[in-house]
């Protein structure tokens, strides 16, 4: 039964009530389905290496400049563009655990997604319009949404376009800025680029949107227009000096103009949003509302908007990490637009789900409308709730059995590990510095990149950075730093066929997802003190499934050692005494 179509009707006096609450219900609905979007719990490859550097950080009162926890790099500069995004992870973690990260996570979606709502409604766009580009952007944003210094760009970017809304909004009617919103960028960015080297996009966003504000001032009022140019222009340089002010200075700048250039081909973040990738479809449909809404839009386009979303799509394009940008962008700006478009679909008045027409409803229909509205965000809650309460570590994904076999019979030495595995073996086997990890040329010089990658990946046509030049160099890591274990992914199968064709190295641990190798001298050798017989390996295909709970360190004994509760490995002195 539609909204327009019941024979018992409400007075008139009690159709306003049923429209303010069916319309926040459903935006409750649509905010928590967003939540639960971007609150997935598990947990990145990185993450444990962001809370031990932010620790560090945090205990030494300044960060590393150089590298830590490796054999191949000890001593090499270490550019780190996350430090302060890592300190509050590490902080965060320290107060709430894996509950905690989760709460924080979802608690910065849940706001920018509300965000993006209320700018909606103030514009008056209809809840149609609003439920279309809000779904979309959440689906475009999930698989960026992690626990990594990425969502303090996400949030900073958020931020932004709010300030340069209220900087700007009646710029239109009477030609009015308020600079104290386009001043406020400046603290803004001064935080932003110590957390994050995502600090880049926020201030070409900026530059180019005061950029045609400008144009736009000069073409209205010509030489007139020439002081209000002058403080934009203020704005931009003086929040470029903030930039400057991190450990590196202009050294970071520098690193990063160099790491755009040329992406590491081996991060798939930097791949272009192809049909292999994730992020296709939901990227392709997030593009194709974005340019139908600006085409059959009746209301005006403003051109700062037009310009930003044109680059941040070519940008999404060619790199699939920027999608979560352009989804940004379009949260706030394609709704009204959206909205316009929809209104030229014949039957439009059915879709105005928030009762613009001449809407009246039986106390039945209420009673339905409301209570299956009260149930669908009663189960989205529970389901929202229950994903903050656990931050998982995926077996399938990360070697939590062959970590635990290591610690139980205490290998430990100079750590070969997979790149994606690093950080984690890391926190897990604080005894074993990693030959390379998801660092990358943060703090690992090129020859050690390349060596690891040949290791893992080969020749690899498409992923690799650079082909190798020398077919022998695939072993060349396993001769860096003189490794003394191996923990390698069996789905990298040039790194298993590598090991097991060497002589000088021998299997200790195998599982359905991981292995574990060790120099023949030291683990072969009866006479040797680090001997593991045959009894005591186990070679197996067993397989991994489900997950253990953050973050799955390994669970000993005392007689055997250190217990494997909570981030014990992690543990430092924080300012305050507090450990």
């Amino acid at each position: 039964m539609g909204f327009n179509e019941h024979r018992e009707l409400q007075s008139p006096s009690r159709v306003a009530p049923a429209r303010v609450w069916l319309e926040r219900g459903l935006l409750l609905a649509l905010l928590l389905g967003a939540g639960v979007a971007l609150s997935a719990n598990t947990a990145d490859a990185d993450l444990w290496g962001h809370i031990l550097f932010g620790l560090e950080t945090l205990a030494a009162g300044a960060p590393q400049t150089t590298t830590t926890h490796s054999f191949t790099a000890s001593g090499h500069p270490w550019v780190n563009h996350e430090n302060l995004s890592e300190m509050c992870l590490a902080f965060i973690h320290h107060i709430g655990g894996g509950r905690g990260l989760m709460l924080a996570k979802s608690a910065l979606g849940l706001l920018v997604i509300s965000s993006m709502i209320w700018a909606a409604r103030r514009r008056r766009v209809g809840l149609t319009a609003i439920w279309l580009v809000v779904l979309v952007v959440a689906v475009n944003l999930t698989a960026g949404w992690s626990l990594r210094p990425q969502l303090f760009t996400y949030t900073a970017l958020a931020g932004m376009v709010l300030m340069l809304a209220a900087a700007f909004a009646r710029w239109e009617s009477d030609g009015v800025v308020r600079f104290v919103w386009l001043w406020m960028c400046v603290p803004l960015m001064l935080l932003w680029t110590n957390a994050h080297g995502g600090f880049l996009a926020g201030y070409g966003l900026l530059v180019l949107y005061l950029g045609v504000r400008a144009l736009q001032a000069g073409l209205r009022l010509g030489l007139a227009a020439w002081p209000l140019v002058l403080r934009f222009g203020a704005v931009i340089g003086m929040t470029a000096l903030a930039t400057l002010i991190n450990p590196y200075g202009p050294l970071l700048h520098r690193w990063l103009f160099g790491a755009m250039i040329q992406p590491p081909a081996e991060i798939t973040e930097w791949a272009s949003l192809t049909p292999g990738n994730n992020l296709f479809w939901p990227g392709v449909f997030l593009l194709t509302l974005t340019g139908g809404s600006l085409i059959l839009s009746s209301r005006r386009r403003d051109p700062a908007q037009v310009l930003l979303l044109v680059v941040a799509g070519c940008q999404a394009v060619s790199h699939v990490r920027h999608v979560a940008l352009l989804a940004i962008l379009v949260g706030y700006w394609i709704p009204l637009h959206c909205d316009s478009m929809l209104a030229r679909w014949p039957g439009r008045s059915a879709l105005k789900s928030e009762l613009e027409t001449e809407v009246r409803m039986s106390r039945w229909a209420l009673a339905f409308y409301g209570i299956s509205l009260a149930a669908v965000c009663v189960a989205l809650g529970g389901v929202l709730t229950a994903r903050i309460a656990q931050l998982r570590v995926d077996r399938e994904q990360f070697p939590v059995s062959a970590v635990q076999f290591m610690a139980h019979s205490k290998l430990k030495g100079r750590l070969l590990a997979t790149y994606n595995w690093a950080e984690y073996a890391m926190a897990a086997l604080p005894d074993s510095p990693v030959s390379f990890d998801g660092r990358f040329d943060t703090c690992y010089p090129p020859h050690v990149l390349d060596a690891h990658f040949d290791f893992v990946l080969g020749d690899a046509p498409g992923i690799r950075t650079r082909p190798r030049h020398d077919p022998t160099s695939e072993r060349l890591a396993l001769e860096l730093g003189k490794p003394e274990l191996a923990l390698v992914d069996r789905r990298q199968p040039n790194s298993v066929r590598i090991l097991a064709s060497h002589p000088d190295w021998s299997l200790l641990y195998q599982d359905s997802v991981a292995q574990v190798w060790g120099r023949r001298d030291r683990f072969d050798d009866p006479k040797s003190p680090d001997y593991l017989s045959p009894a005591r390996r186990r070679i197996t295909d067993d397989p991994q499934q489900g997950f253990a709970v953050w973050p799955a360190l390994p669970q000993l004994s005392q007689k055997n050692g250190r217990r494997g509760n909570g981030f014990a490995p992690l543990r430092v002195s924080l300012p305050g005494g507090a450990t």
